[in-house]
């Protein structure tokens, strides 16, 4: 990982599997890169501006392929379709409000993924017997999903579950195929909490998902990205876990999805990538949610209440003929210079 602001650097032993995440820097393309390349006898030189630069010993120009660099997003091939800055929550109430509070396929009181061992309950807010009790809230321009323990008086309300959170989509609203998708959030560190932002097919299937970001509040320096895909006859997953220099905060949480490639990005640089499935080619909407439990572990007490807070949701249609700005293996992030 190379940050904006370090210096120059000498890298020894650069070799054909590792991988360079230029973070902070200003290159959107392989073509950039190679523009600021020079030979310095045995050594290549990459300017990086500012007088700092990124020495690799031994290598020339032509050692390098595209793969090998994480870099930063192209916005000038972007074009909003949908936003929401979250200034106030706006839910559907079946004639109008962006966001379901619900699954599509659940009834009115709500619902858990118990296929996914999640220990809450997704409360919506819109059924009377929990009207009382909304997991959401906005302030300061920010909505925030709280996950805590069940209140006593809802208990019944949520089946019995412990816990109790939230998850919103748009199903009802807005679906895209291909685009940009980000948010930008704060994520909850506490242990067992999963937050998330995906896609789904509007027409109701699954899979396909595409898993633009998730996290265990325990492991805070990890982020997990996925697609899941039916197109063997079987479900199956190509999923990262990459290592970031922190989550503290907020950050950008970014998907960029073409008839060719999906790429993944943290803060507007690449950091994943995979061959779009073949079954990835019609409408998704979006999801967000705060889940308990399941993948991220056994939960403990959430009485204080585990926060995830997100300052806005954008989704981006891309220009005619632009093509992803970045590539980067859909492996772990093993060799990442």
């Amino acid at each position: 990982i190379v940050a904006k602001g370090n210096g120059s650097d000498l890298i020894t032993d650069f070799s054909a599997d590792d991988k360079i995440r230029l973070d902070g820097y200003s290159f959107t393309s392989f073509e950039q890169v190679g523009n600021s390349l020079t030979q310095e006898g045995a050594n290549l030189r990459l300017d990086l501006g500012d007088g700092d630069s990124l020495v690799f010993a031994g290598t020339t120009a032509d050692d390098l392929s595209a793969d090998q660099f994480a870099l930063s997003l192209d916005r000038s091939v972007l074009t909003k379709t949908f936003g929401d800055e979250f200034n106030a929550l706006s839910l559907n109430n079946g004639t109008s409000g962006t966001w379901d509070a619900n699954f599509h396929w659940a009834p009115d009181q709500g619902s858990s993924l118990p296929t996914n061992g999640e220990s809450q309950w997704y409360v919506n807010p819109l059924y009377a017997p929990t009207a009382g009790y909304s997991p959401f809230s906005v302030s300061n321009g920010a909505l925030t999903i709280t996950a805590k323990n069940t209140p006593d008086a809802i208990s019944d309300a949520v089946n019995g579950y412990d816990y109790v959170s939230g998850m919103l989509n748009t199903y009802s609203t807005f679906s895209q195929t291909y685009g940009y998708f980000e948010m930008r959030a704060d994520m909850p560190t506490d242990q067992a909490t999963w937050p998330a932002f995906w896609l789904l097919p509007e027409d109701g299937s699954w899979p396909p998902e595409i898993d633009v970001v998730e996290m265990r509040g325990q492991d805070p320096n990890t982020v997990h990205v996925s697609a899941h895909s039916n197109e063997t006859g079987k479900q199956t997953t190509q999923t990262s876990a990459i290592s970031v220099p922190s989550t503290e905060g907020f950050h950008t949480y970014g998907m960029l999805w073409t008839e060719e490639e999906i790429v993944w990005y943290f803060d507007d640089v690449a950091i994943a990538s995979a061959e779009t499935p073949s079954d990835m080619h019609d409408p998704m909407y979006l999801l967000v949610n705060l889940a308990v439990g399941g993948a991220a572990g056994k939960p403990g007490d959430l009485s204080g209440g585990a926060k995830m807070v997100i300052d806005y949701i954008h989704a981006y249609e891309i220009d005619d003929d632009a093509a992803p700005t970045s590539s980067i293996s859909s492996a772990s992030d093993d060799g990442l210079v």
